[in-house]
């Protein structure tokens, strides 16, 4: 039964109930000077107890009051503590604003019914789902930090919550096996579609439709559960194949904003009318979806996750000199972000630069190391492997991330993992992982000579450091574990695949 708190006013309403050692406190009402003293102490009692989870039910609130932060806030810190999970339950558009703004929104599960929450709270309860991803020009074998890495990052969490796992891929290399087994326990399906070798976007279109027949040979065969699909051709051939065999669809974006071809907007309309959910990686991104004329209730954010047990601070460190080490990583979208670190690090004269990635291997960014006098500073280590990069980020004293786009913050994110502070450009999904002052610093894009001086006032304060370091460890571990990340991509698909009447599997 309900436990009632006493002393209330007509203005709002507090109870509590517990169920399978889960514990809800409902709210309803006004949360504001004179209440939100009642809501502290009853969070605290219950937060006392040590429930398996304390689910706080706003869904009835109409204003919350900066002393009702206040109080959740406390409740948090309280249940993190006692290892309590906290999860909120917010629709109201005031109420969201004030767990946004307060950061309470990045750091604690957030839910959009009661139903949501519990079972997110409740018991670990495996349902195997088939799930295929579809990532048509980015492969999760290859070592980036783009989409690739996303895709295989999730994949590996979700084979390791039980869940059977494909990606498929366009063929552009003659090496890779048709099909492959991955340590993490995903297979990786390279497509015949097209030549052998990159392709363009534009490229790859005359393709597509080779590669669509072969999804649907293979889903016909034994379809999956849901189909996700990543970035506008991968969503063209998981459409086209998803509708031949009746599956449901889940997309992600990965480039709302970018320049578009008249193809990709007819691809990307078609989409958003078949498919049975949006997946957006940031705030910023459902935004942009929400002002294309997304409906609120389609999209989802569910952002990247990483590793936290292979990005950790303590492990082994890569050799060193005595300089500072400034870290950046990244493809060829992130080539400018690394042509303005060269810039900022050339009037840096203690400190020096390690590239790692694909543009490790750019002739341009050499010449302009050569032509800025640094060259001799400068490591160009080209792509690091997975297993490898923990060793590398742990020897950095900072890891820049400064694009002008970022849809995905793998590289800050493994950083952070690691305990490594971050300079990072306030777009994308860098605005909702890295927190100005708190896990780093927030610079405008282009802009070598403001990126120079937070590096040198970063690298000038050892503690500061540290506190970056510290909290950047702790916001990963409280929202963007990777596990964490899967368990809301299955919530995803069990609510399209529940909606479409498909069954999930147990055994």
């Amino acid at each position: 039964m309900p436990h009632p708190v006493p002393g209330l006013t007509d203005r709002w309403s507090l109870h509590s109930t517990s169920h399978d050692g889960i514990t809800v406190v409902a709210v309803a009402g006004e949360v504001d000077t004179t209440a939100a003293p009642a809501l502290a102490a009853e969070l605290t009692a219950q937060a006392e107890q040590q429930p398996r989870a304390l689910l706080v039910d706003l869904g009835q609130v109409v204003s919350l009051s900066p002393c009702g932060v206040s109080a959740l806030l406390d409740a948090h810190d309280q249940t993190a503590n006692r290892g309590v999970p906290l999860h909120l339950v917010a629709a109201g558009p005031e109420v969201l604003h004030a767990l946004e703004v307060s950061g309470l929104a990045d750091v604690v599960p957030r839910h959009r019914t009661l139903l949501d929450a519990f079972r997110s709270a409740g018991p670990a309860v495996v349902r195997r789902m088939r799930v295929a991803l579809v990532s048509e020009q980015a492969s999760p074998l290859v070592a980036d930090h783009g989409q690739g890495a996303h895709v295989g990052q999730l994949s590996a969490a979700l084979s390791g919550l039980g869940h059977e796992v494909v990606v498929y891929t366009r063929r552009n290399g003659p090496s890779p096996l048709d099909r492959v087994r991955t340590a993490e326990g995903y297979d990786v399906v390279h497509v015949p579609a097209g030549p052998q070798h990159p392709l363009t976007e534009d490229e790859t279109v005359p393709h597509l439709g080779e590669f669509a027949e072969f999804l649907a040979r293979e889903w016909r065969a034994r379809p999956p559960d849901v189909v996700h699909t990543h970035h506008w051709t991968s969503a063209l051939v998981g459409v086209i194949g998803a509708h031949l065999v009746g599956v449901p669809v889940v997309h992600t974006y990965t480039a709302v904003g970018a320049e578009r071809t008249g193809r990709r907007a007819d691809a990307e309309v078609l989409v958003a009318r078949r498919a049975s959910a949006i997946v957006a990686m940031s705030a910023q991104e459902a935004q942009e979806l929400w002002r294309l004329g997304l409906r609120r209730t389609q999209v989802s954010v569910l952002p990247c996750g990483v590793d936290p047990v292979l990005f950790r601070p303590e492990g082994p460190v890569a050799v060193r000199n005595a300089l500072r080490r400034v870290l950046v990583t990244g493809g060829p979208a992130h080539r400018g972000g690394v042509a303005d670190t060269l810039t900022a690090v050339s009037t840096m004269d203690d400190t020096e630069l390690v590239v790692a990635g694909s543009c490790g291997d750019d002739a341009d960014l050499r010449e302009l190391a050569g032509r800025l006098g640094v060259r001799d500073r400068v490591v160009f280590a080209g792509a690091v492997p997975r297993a490898e990069l923990p060793r590398l980020l742990r020897s950095a004293d900072a890891v820049v991330c400064v694009p002008s786009a970022e849809p995905f913050g793998v590289a800050a994110l493994q950083a952070m993992a690691c305990g490594v502070p971050v300079v990072a450009t306030a777009v994308g999904a860098l605005l909702d992982v890295v927190v100005h002052n708190v896990t780093g610093l927030h610079v405008p894009a282009g802009k070598p000579a403001t990126l120079a001086r937070a590096l040198r006032r970063l690298l000038a304060d050892d503690t500061w450091r540290e506190e970056f370091g510290v909290a950047g460890r702790d916001r990963v571990l409280a929202r963007y574990c990777g596990d964490r990340i899967a368990r809301e991509a299955v919530a995803v698909y069990e609510r399209v695949a529940a909606c479409r009447g498909v069954t999930t599997k147990s055994d």
